[in-house]
């Protein structure tokens, strides 16, 4: 009896450090290397009702087998737990088959590249030159060159927000048999490859940004993109380092046209700077901040010098539509949390006689009494 209660044992914790592996992350400082061709993942669950009716189900059975367990212990009857620990089994086994899903070598792979505005537009300079011909600009699988394939291509947009890095990386590197997706490697080193990753990711948020309002919404993992920049001959900062302190308000204007803008921020800094706000304004064009700051009294605390390509990767989540459109952007601002979120956003100036303050301030108002949420990722996972 001692030794089917071993053996029983035995295998039940074989099929728990099975299960725990695949659904746990290595530690971010290994180089993991996954060695089966299945792990498990939550994804079919959200993919199929019958998968998740099987679930409850095997979730049931196993409640009520660990009963069976412990009344057979308490009755010392044998028979009834050793019943029961078989259906345990059974219920963990089925659980794991049901979520099991293909895995790669780098399954488990996190990006060493931060999800940073040089890192999104140098994917996106990539991404034009090696994959918008089969993919698409946007990413949807509809290029020019999809009327000359067997298989359609498949929609980036939603592989990056479904799938882990690691096997987009596979993907990438390797190709996928029977199919027109060729291997990059070695055509693109291993950086290049993640810089890739870094725009597709960027690439999905972008289209989730398209329900953003001027409104905060409940929480959604949209990542606002780090950048660095300066203020008034101050030391450089960066965006993530704003996280847990301010709730920031990121403006990109564009001269003449936004100088009213900014004025009217200049003159309500001292409010924004009393309700935790910080005001970080970028041109969209590449310009001297002294140039705004010359017509905007006090303007030296809000006007940033960056990097071009910070615009140029903030557009993306300004976009209205599927299609980026040939609509040049003239003002953009984005309410971002403390906890590195894109909240809400203003495209365009502001009407005449529209007090966008005054609307402003009441949403900033709803961030500063939201509970604290999740810290924004520094790469992309799932």
């Amino acid at each position: 009896r001692r030794n089917a209660v071993l053996e029983a044992a035995a295998g039940m914790l074989v099929v728990v450090l099975v299960g725990v592996l695949g659904i746990t992350v290595p530690a971010a400082h290994q180089a993991p290397v996954w060695p089966f061709a299945r792990t498990l993942s939550w994804k079919p669950v959200y993919e199929s009702v019958g998968i998740s009716t099987a679930l409850v189900f095997a979730a049931s059975l196993a409640l009520v087998a660990a009963a069976m367990v412990l009344r057979g212990f308490r009755a010392r009857r044998s028979a009834l737990w050793i019943s029961g620990l078989v259906a345990i089994c059974l219920a963990v086994s089925v659980s794991g088959w049901l979520l099991a899903v293909p895995a790669h070598p780098t399954s488990y792979l996190v990006s060493p590249l931060r999800f940073t505005t040089s890192s999104i537009v140098g994917g996106s300079a990539r991404y034009a030159r090696e994959c918008s011909a089969c993919h698409g600009s946007q990413g949807r699988g509809d290029g020019p060159a999809v009327a000359a394939l067997a298989l359609k291509p498949a929609n980036l947009v939603e592989h990056a927000s479904q799938h882990r890095a690691g096997d987009l990386f596979w993907v990438i590197a390797h190709g996928v048999p029977g199919t027109s997706m060729p291997a990059f490697a070695p055509q693109l080193t291993d950086a290049e490859i993640w810089e890739l990753i870094v725009f597709l990711r960027a690439q999905a948020e972008a289209a989730d940004a398209r329900t953003l309002t001027q409104r905060v919404e409940p929480w959604r993992p949209i990542v606002a993109p780090d950048f660095t920049f300066e203020i008034d001959a101050q030391p450089q900062e960066s965006l993530r380092e704003q996280r847990g302190r301010f709730v920031t308000l990121l403006v990109f204007y564009a001269l003449p046209n936004s100088l009213p803008r900014l004025r009217a921020l200049a003159a309500e800094a001292r409010r924004f700077a009393e309700t935790g706000v910080r005001v970080i304004a970028v041109p969209l064009a590449i310009s001297l901040p002294s140039t705004a700051g010359e017509s905007v009294d006090d303007g030296k605390s809000i006007l940033a010098i960056t990097r071009p390509d910070v615009a140029t990767a903030y557009a993306m989540f300004a976009r209205r539509g599927v299609e980026p459109g040939n609509e040049a952007l003239t003002h953009i601002e984005f309410l971002i949390d403390r906890q590195g979120y894109l909240r809400a956003r203003w495209i365009a100036l502001p009407e005449t006689g529209n007090n966008r303050d005054l609307e402003m301030f009441a949403q900033i108002e709803l961030l500063n009494h939201e509970p604290p949420g999740e810290p924004a990722a520094e790469s992309h996972g799932h």
